[in-house]
């Protein structure tokens, strides 16, 4: 017979040739192993200083969930009114998921380790004291009788009747809790820190660096399944007995999971660059009326959610997205094979957006938020030229606004005038916008472009593409309000506060839209050459 480690050697060979085979198809979304090792190797310091971090957050993570879940598991076994509550007040933690907390926990205690910390420490608290109150309770009581016909204490019956018959399930819940600490740390880590392996693969991922973005998956893999085949030695107590093999196994099966979890190409799918805005409100109205499908691209308009949609689309998994052409720019320098077949805005919105009335020079000795580390690259070399030198910088992902507002930061990177600076206007907050073309940025630049893989089905229909296109700008502009309630109707969370705002918001968009799809090569071309300039892209 064929040994156990035999036969996990060669399937973890096989699972490697299958992974190199696959990726051979488009190396930008599955970059094949040597890529990732060699990312690794490339950027081993770097992921070592983040591993580090994220290593001790999953350490001190546990500790701090086991100091409270010991003494919670306690009171609710001895005062059982008291436990009761306990049990409810953890049922309403659970509803709440710590990624639909962490940005609020931020809001909060603001960034840093708290903010981390805390949502792992609620994640990781729920099966660790129910684990243990739980199995205080699975001692058979004809044990306890028998301890107190021998005038036992109380305490020599929780210490050699109880606490053993509560350990089954006490580790039952350690092992749950050591499974999930990486998924808890990485929230916090998503949302409220500058530092970590989930911060790296946030900013891997949003610098199209996928190699490296698989690598950090990788370490933080391995370092969740080390924290649970720990705590799976303390059960056991027999360290020496456990198998490589069972590691090897549990890899192969995370791999291929991850492998196959593509989703399946569903034709002339667009994906929105963002939360659905006036910006989109041509897409959705050209859809509703008809003008993509009657040109033979039946569209359907979907939103990102947390998908990145670049990556979605070179993965084959949608036809086309909305991007931002800088970014393009980067995905393919990073290998992309992607190519632009519409224009939606076709000058430079991008900007700084600062609380009250500020100039530039203002700017000096100033905290910065920025949305991603790649966007902090190009902001850097603005400031750079225009001599500016803030005192930090913040890295906020998604809750730009809220750090504005709370003067966490003094102003935001990454905004548009008719978006971010008429929502806190709604707010009543008084804001000043720069465009980054007054820090020496191209000023004709294309801004919002439509975005498909080279060679596919809408690549080769661009011209009919750019025809519904234009005619969806040009019909919305010719009827904002019915164009509007399309939009409204489409997305029905919008029919609360953000109405009057985004009324206005669309008001400023529509003189920003596009006159024609007919892409000016000068102004292409300059932002190409700009981003060389500044070490954004290479120069191959």
């Amino acid at each position: 017979m064929i040994r156990k480690s035999t036969l996990f050697t060669l399937l973890a060979l096989l699972f490697l040739l299958c992974w190199y085979a696959l990726s051979s198809k488009n190396r930008f979304i599955l970059p094949n192993p040597v890529d990732v090792v060699q990312a690794a190797s490339n950027h081993w310091l770097l992921i070592s200083k983040h591993a580090f971090v994220t290593f001790s957050e999953m350490a001190l993570s546990i500790v701090l969930s086991l100091s409270m879940a010991i003494p919670l598991a306690l009171i609710m076994y001895s005062l059982p009114n008291i436990g009761g509550f306990i049990q409810g007040l953890f049922l309403l933690l659970k509803a709440f998921p710590s990624f639909a907390l962490s940005p609020l926990i931020v809001f909060w205690v603001g960034f840093g380790k708290a903010a981390i910390l805390i949502p792992a420490t609620i994640m990781l608290l729920f099966p660790l004291t129910i684990g243990l109150y739980r199995g205080l309770h699975a001692a058979p009581q004809s044990m306890v009788d028998m301890f107190r016909c021998w005038r036992a204490s109380k305490f020599q019956i929780f210490t050699y009747v109880q606490i053993p018959y509560a350990l089954p399930q006490f580790f039952s819940g350690l092992r749950i809790a050591l499974g999930l600490v990486g998924t808890a740390v990485l929230a916090g880590e998503w949302v409220g820190s500058e530092e970590g392996l989930g911060y790296l693969l946030l900013e891997a991922k949003e610098g199209l660096n996928i190699p490296l973005a698989y690598a950090s998956l990788v370490v933080l893999f391995c370092f969740s399944l080390l924290f649970y085949l720990v705590g799976i030695c303390i059960e056991k107590g027999i360290l020496h007995r456990l198998k490589l093999g069972s590691i090897a196994q549990i890899l192969i099966a995370s791999f291929l999971l991850v492998s196959c979890s593509q989703q399946s190409d569903k034709p002339y799918t667009l994906m929105l660059d963002w939360t659905p805005c006036p910006n989109h409100i041509p897409l959705i109205y050209g859809e509703s009326q008809g003008y993509f499908e009657e040109r033979g691209i039946p569209l359907q308009i979907r939103t990102p959610g947390s998908h990145d949609p670049l990556i979605a689309v070179s993965s084959g998994q949608i036809s086309a997205c909305v991007s931002h052409l800088q970014r393009v720019f980067r995905a393919i320098d990073q290998g992309a094979d992607l190519v632009v077949i519409g224009v939606l805005v076709d000058s430079t919105l991008n900007g700084l957006l600062i609380q009250g009335e500020k100039t530039v020079s203002d700017l000096n000795g100033s905290r910065i938020g920025v949305v991603s580390k790649s966007a902090s690259k190009t902001c850097q070399a603005l400031f750079a030229r225009a001599g500016i030198i803030p005192s930090s910088w913040v890295t906020l992902r998604s809750d730009s606004l809220t750090a504005l507002i709370s003067n966490q930061v003094d102003a935001v990177w990454g905004v548009y005038p008719n978006i971010e600076q008429v929502q806190l206007a709604s707010l009543g907050h008084k804001t000043t916008y720069m465009s980054v073309s007054e820090f020496g940025y191209p000023k004709k630049s294309y801004e919002l472009v439509i975005v498909a893989q080279r060679g596919s089905a809408l690549h080769k229909q661009a011209e009919a593409f750019q025809k519904a296109l234009q005619a969806s700008i040009n019909e919305s502009v010719a009827h904002p309000q019915e164009a509007f309630e399309v939009y409204l109707n489409r997305f029905e969370e919008k029919r609360g506060n953000t109405v009057d705002w985004e009324r206005v918001s669309w008001d400023k968009t529509r003189p920003l839209l596009t006159h024609t799809q007919e892409i000016d090569p000068e102004a292409y071309n300059a932002l190409h050459l700009w981003l060389q300039d500044a070490g954004i892209i290479s120069r191959k």
